[in-house]
């Protein structure tokens, strides 16, 4: 089972790196170390947001985090951001609440926290 499919992706020309589809017909990025040969752009995700927990969980001393807020970008279409939730999910998180990056950035000025209750904004 793989996560939902992407249904818009940007334009190949406009990538510096190769995009295929699978049977499905949902975007993967060919890789040749990977398992199959191709990962999905939220298996990505879920790992650059483990590098963040990762990083989160020894800034804290060792603090359990399962929750997190994730920024994204206003533009993010239901789709992406279902994808970005999927991705948390992938990740290890029990909850991912989005926040658009300017709200995002006025929690981090406004409340003086990044990290704050075991939520990693």
């Amino acid at each position: 089972m793989h996560p939902p499919c992407t249904l818009y992706p940007p334009p190949p020309h406009q990538l510096a790196y190769p995009i295929d589809e699978d049977d499905d017909g949902c975007v993967v990025l060919p890789c040749p170390h990977a398992p199959g040969g191709q990962v999905y752009p939220e298996e990505i995700s879920a790992q650059i947001i483990m590098q963040l927990l990762a990083d989160a969980v020894a800034y804290t001393g060792g603090a359990g985090i399962r929750k997190a807020v994730v920024s994204v970008p206003a533009y993010f279409n239901d789709i992406q951001r279902e994808e970005t939730v999927t991705a948390g999910l992938v990740a290890g998180l029990d909850t991912v609440r989005l926040v658009r990056y300017v709200l995002c950035g006025g929690y981090v000025v406004f409340g003086g926290y990044v990290l704050c209750g075991g939520y990693v904004c």
